[in-house]
Formats: C-alpha cells, structure tokens, sequence
C-alpha cells in the first residue's frame, strides 16, 4: 500500500524532533506491534538525525534493527 509522500514528510519531520525518552515510548510500541510502519518511520528518522552527545554505537545499533525489518 503506497504512503503518501506527505504523510512520509511529516513523519520523518516528527521522527527528527524527538527526544530520547519519546525515542523509547515508540521503541516500546513497536515491541508490542512490529509492523507499525509509521512508528519505525519516525525512529528512522530519529535514529539518522546527528545524535547530541549520545553514543554512537547505540544509535546505530537501534537505527540497524529498523531497517533489516524494513527489507
């Protein structure tokens, strides 16, 4: 089903505004349902926005999961 390209815009906007803690409120959901697209979308998007001083390896890690599950 195709997403509608503004729909996708807005996400990604979302997704790149968010704070650690809402980062870990959308991790928990999509734990309890998976294929929530538009959930991964934003943390997507949170995950390839420059992290402040966080580490880096953890924000990989968590960007990583999200997109084996995309393919």
């Amino acid at each position: 089903h195709p997403r509608d390209a503004r729909k996708t815009l807005d996400l990604l906007k979302k997704g790149s505004n968010l704070s650690a803690k809402d980062a870990e409120k959308l991790e928990e959901r999509v734990k309890r349902k998976p294929d929530d697209e538009e959930t991964r979308i934003q943390l997507l998007s949170y995950y390839v926005t420059p992290p402040t001083p966080a580490d880096l390896s953890i924000t990989k890690a968590a960007r990583s999961k999200h997109i084996s599950l995309a393919y």
